[in-house]
């Protein structure tokens, strides 16, 4: 299998509907594009917003879709019902972490505040671990 195949993209975006729906439109096209391209997508795991757009994209193109969900979450039945694996976690730190750790690339999604100064302060602590994982 060609590397480029093989690699997983860590996508941060939001659960929340209340978005333009140009959002929701782009978030789906962009798991499909991810999963035409043979990459797999770990994400929050929520089945709403544009997080449960991004799946559906890239489930709908035969991807490989991770979702990674804090417990709570999952006793208020808000996880994607149709990912290929979801993980279980106890917190939402845990939840950022593992999806890091599963991700060779990160993606950031606007719609939620904050997102572009927690994704770049996660992915500087992180991009040593994702070198040597690639090399």
């Amino acid at each position: 299998m060609d590397e480029r195949t093989s690699w997983t993209v860590c996508v941060y975006c939001a659960s929340s509907g209340s978005c333009d729906p140009a959002y929701h439109e782009a978030a789906r096209r962009l798991g499909e594009v991810l999963a035409e391209a043979g990459c797999g997508v770990v994400y929050g795991g929520s089945r709403s917003g544009t997080m449960g757009a991004v799946a559906d994209g890239a489930l709908l193109r035969g991807g490989r879709v991770v979702g990674v969900l804090p417990r709570l979450l999952q006793e208020l039945e808000v996880a994607h019902a149709s990912l290929s694996k979801l993980h279980v976690v106890d917190d939402m730190r845990t939840r950022k972490q593992r999806m890091l750790a599963q991700g060779d690339a990160v993606v950031a999604l606007p719609a939620a505040a904050g997102r572009s100064r927690n994704c770049s302060r996660r992915y500087r602590s992180n991009t040593s671990a994702c070198s040597s994982r690639r090399s």
